[in-house]
């Protein structure tokens, strides 16, 4: 479901692994000094979820992470991709020619990402549920082989700039194949909405991760939360610290893949200016404090091959860093200068004004 076809059920290996902190201070724990962390993982949307919740009481931490739970068990089965659900039976009427009463909270994010699609001059395309399918990633096991579709001319598939909103509010398509695929945006809306809530409800020291996407709050054992950034499934090119409130996306084409018999294999980011998956860079990662923009930005990083700056800066993203299809790195300085790594690494880096 996703900008240019990246799915949020998708079991994801992230780009984003988290680092260890610190050690446990065994000898305070032992003494009771130490406050104890309350880890919880969760399976939602075929992907690993992860809370640590620091400073806490037991009690404390299981009422936050039920709610949590409830919340992302709610997102799943109303948006769910293929299985039966909110969007798929949205999908069926537009694809009847029928207008369609949307919930507020689907509507702002569909009024969201038609915004994004027209910044990012259509590389952000939730419209390709139908080509995702094509292409495999829309069944229980992405991996498993599939044999590649046939070529088709990108111009007929459907756009974001097909859905009108009528007068009275109801959601219409101008192109019969339109199938909404939310992947590319759902996890960095949630994202958004988990740190709000565990802050409105006064947590303070929180790590929610999703699938290998991350956001925090506050700070773990007085120490910043510390993220590791990867090139690829076993790359690590350097650690950050991430701020209160910060967020951080990673998107890659190594994975999920499956092959598609002919030799070749297939990855999950589809080129909406081919329909096919994309081949402009190898893997991204970018910071920032809004998830839906950095969840974006990150699909259209990775399909925008050399000319990311000019997405980044249109995007307003001066956090990025990008590894192109021959493993070299690129960044831009003001990521540059928060990334701790060694001088062997940082001397192939090729460092870029931000945007």
């Amino acid at each position: 479901m996703a900008a240019s076809g990246t799915r949020w059920r998708r079991p994801a290996v992230s780009l984003l692994a988290v680092a260890v902190i610190a050690a446990l201070l065994l000898a305070l724990w032992r003494a009771g000094q130490a406050p104890a962390d309350h880890e919880t993982r969760l399976q939602h949307f075929g992907t690993s979820i992860r809370i640590v919740l620091s400073d806490i009481s037991p009690a404390d931490a299981s009422r936050h992470t039920d709610r949590l739970d409830a919340r992302l068990a709610d997102w799943h089965r109303r948006w769910h991709a293929w299985q039966p659900s909110e969007l798929t039976a949205l999908n069926e009427a537009l694809g009847q020619g029928q207008g369609v009463a949307v919930a507020a909270d689907l509507a702002g994010l569909l009024r969201r990402s038609q915004t994004y699609a027209e910044q990012t001059e259509g590389l952000f395309n939730p419209a390709l549920g139908r080509r995702l399918a094509d292409w495999g990633f829309q069944q229980a096991d992405p991996t498993a082989a599939r044999a590649a579709p046939a070529a088709l001319d990108p111009e007929r598939l459907p756009r974001m700039s097909d859905l009108v909103w009528a007068d009275d509010g109801r959601l219409h398509s101008r192109h019969q194949e339109m199938q909404l695929d939310l992947g590319g945006i759902a996890k960095g809306y949630a994202l958004d909405a988990l740190l709000a809530d565990l802050r409105q409800h006064g947590v303070s020291n929180a790590l929610v991760d999703l699938g290998g996407d991350i956001g925090v709050l506050g700070q773990h054992r007085s120490r910043p939360w510390q993220v590791g950034v990867l090139a690829d499934t076993d790359r690590v090119i350097a650690s950050v610290t991430l701020a209160d409130g910060e967020l951080a996306f990673s998107s890659g084409t190594y994975q999920p893949r499956h092959p598609t018999g002919d030799g070749g294999s297939a990855h999950h980011v589809l080129d909406p200016r081919t329909g096919a998956p994309a081949t402009g860079n190898q893997a991204v990662t970018v910071l920032g404090r809004d998830g839906e923009l950095l969840q974006v930005a990150s699909k259209v990083l990775l399909i925008a091959g050399s000319d990311w700056p000019r997405y980044a800066k249109r995007l307003g993203i001066p956090l990025a860093l990008v590894v192109r299809p021959d493993g070299s790195v690129e960044l831009t300085a003001a990521l540059a200068a928060r990334l701790t790594a060694g001088a062997s690494e940082r001397q192939h880096w090729r460092v870029l004004p931000s945007p």
